[in-house]
Parts: C-alpha cells; sequence; structure tokens
C-alpha cells in the first residue's frame, strides 16, 4: 500500500473527516427541525406549553416547506418548458412571474405571521435571549469572507 506514513495518516484523518461531514448532511429536514427546536427550547428553557408552542409552529413550517419543494418543481417544468420552445414571449414570462411573485408574498406573510406567534409565546427574558443570539449571529456572518 503507501509506504510514506505522513501522508498515509493524513489520508486516513481526512477519509475520517468527510465520513464525519457527510453524517451531518444524512439528515433528514424533518430530523433538522427537530433538532433546532430541541436546541431552542435547550437555549431558551421553554416551558412545557410554549414547547408544545413550537412544535405546533415547526409543524406548520414543515407543511408549508413540501408546498413549496412542489413550488420549486413547477417553476422548473415551466422553465424547462419555455426553454424547449423556439422563442419565448413576454407574456409567458409575465404570467410566471406574477403567480410566483403572488406565492411569494403568502411565503413572507406566512413567514411573519410565524415570527409574530413565536414572540408571543416568548417572555420578555426570553426575547433578550434571543436578540442576544441574533446579534451574535449577525456579528458571526458579517466577518465571512464569502458574504461581503
Amino acid at each position: 500500500m503507501l509506504n510514506n506514513k505522513p501522508l498515509s495518516l493524513f489520508l486516513l484523518v481526512f477519509v475520517a473527516m468527510l465520513a464525519l461531514v457527510n453524517s451531518g448532511c444524512a439528515r433528514t429536514p424533518e430530523q433538522r427541525a427537530q433538532h433546532l427546536v430541541k436546541h431552542i427550547s435547550d437555549e431558551l428553557k421553554l416551558d412545557e406549553n410554549q414547547q408544545k408552542q413550537l412544535e405546533r409552529i415547526k409543524d406548520e413550517f414543515m407543511t408549508k416547506r413540501s408546498e413549496m419543494g412542489k413550488m420549486r418543481e413547477e417553476i422548473f417544468e415551466e422553465m424547462l418548458s419555455l426553454m424547449k420552445d423556439a422563442q419565448v414571449d413576454q407574456k409567458s414570462t409575465d404570467s410566471i412571474v406574477e403567480k410566483n411573485q403572488n406565492r411569494t408574498n403568502e411565503l413572507i406573510q406566512f413567514f411573519f405571521s410565524k415570527f409574530a406567534e413565536f414572540h408571543a409565546i416568548l417572555t420578555p427574558e426570553q426575547r433578550e435571549k434571543v436578540i442576544a443570539l441574533m446579534e451574535k449571529h449577525k456579528q458571526k456572518k458579517d466577518k465571512c469572507w464569502y458574504r461581503r
């Protein structure tokens, strides 16, 4: 096999790291959402009633997520169909844009209604903790070289 021990060790560590990174990607969207709910519950020390409400909000997001997947597929199929045409007329593209702007507006309204529900279940102390976490997250994001 390989007689170069440093190279062999590097390859072994690299493969192990790759396996660890990929194992995190294997989680389903439902598992990631459940992990996020647990993290929020632990971080904010939510009581049982707050946890139930957060679970409900998560379930509503997961339902909306599947709708968004269908929407994304529809958009792709429409674009594919247009690409197959000899010419694309403005009327066709305007129709697709209008339909999807309406859907996007609905999604934004949905998101902010759930945001308001989440806000309403928190105590003032928990909101302060969320604010601090959001600001910390923003600072980290602002420091990323690829986001500038």
